[in-house]
């Protein structure tokens, strides 16, 4: 999967476009409530600046702190939370960040991702720039957290939905679900980027754990029903709760091994509540 083209520079991309809405926080706090959600656990605008993190989550939510990863490859430019991320093995290039104050065990969450530059011209092979929501947060080890989003997918050119462990794909313990939605954003956006879409994902219950998730192109209709659903028969993730957060990486790989290409991640508009259940 691919982000952004260029090299292994650290510049930052200021990912902006007329595309991105604000939610004011009477608004947003409909939008849990008829979502299916009893009460809001974190939202973050990123209306600020820093780099070397993302600080504060407001207007809810507590600070950001990053477990896996470099800090300098964190950074907020005033309405996002943005990953810097050189193509590298996915154990490696991963960066994780939580919110240590929001522990949940069941939640629905929406967030707003762009990717800064087209996927689809890099030549990749292998491998896929994605982005995810984090549930259940125990640490970093393969069965340590579940995680649920989006891959721009590189041989394919199309996002995909997927929900696993944090084992990944083939490797010992993996648990993975995945839905090719034959979107390719190069199509929703001809006149180029950023490619801005919107994901909902759901998890819910213990031994086994339930998921569901969906996505759609920012700005248009959210699709009735669920795109992706399935659940976890072995517990191959914690079944308690944990912090939520974020993950997001870059394992993109040409016919000689990985792209010299450093993806620009965009997240904005997370917003996590409570799951009603009964």
């Amino acid at each position: 999967m691919l982000e952004a083209m260029g090299g292994r520079s650290k510049g930052r991309r200021v990912v902006v476009s007329a595309r991105r809405r604000s939610t004011p926080l009477a608004v947003a706090a409909l939008l849990l409530v008829t979502a299916g959600c009893g009460h809001a656990l974190a939202w973050d605008t990123f209306a600020r600046t820093m780099t070397n993190g993302w600080g504060r989550a407001a207007p809810l939510g507590g600070s950001w702190v990053q477990v896996k990863g470099s800090p300098a490859d964190l950074s907020v430019d005033g309405a996002n939370g943005v990953f810097a991320i050189p193509a590298a093995n996915y154990l490696s290039a991963e960066q994780i960040a939580i919110l240590p104050s929001v522990s949940a065990q069941d939640y629905v969450g929406t967030f707003e991702v762009a990717f800064s530059d087209n996927v689809d011209v890099l030549g990749a092979r292998q491998g896929g720039v994605v982005a995810y929501l984090v549930a259940r947060y125990q640490n970093t080890s393969a069965t340590g957290y579940y995680r649920m989003g989006l891959a721009w997918d590189g041989p394919s050119h199309h996002l995909w939905l997927r929900t696993q462990n944090a084992a990944g794909q083939g490797a010992p313990s993996d648990w993975t679900i995945q839905k090719d939605t034959g979107i390719d954003p190069a199509n929703d956006y001809p006149a180029g980027g950023p490619y801005w879409y919107e994901v909902r994902v759901q998890i819910h219950g213990s031994n086994p754990t339930s998921f569901a998730s969906k996505l759609w192109k920012l700005g248009t209709s959210e699709p009735a029903a669920w795109m992706l659903s399935g659940s976890d028969p072995s517990d191959l993730g914690p079944q308690v709760t944990g912090p939520v957060g974020v993950r997001a990486s870059n394992d993109l790989q040409g016919s000689s091994g990985f792209l010299p290409y450093l993806a620009h991640i965009s997240f904005t508009n997370i917003a996590l509540g409570s799951l009603v259940t009964g």
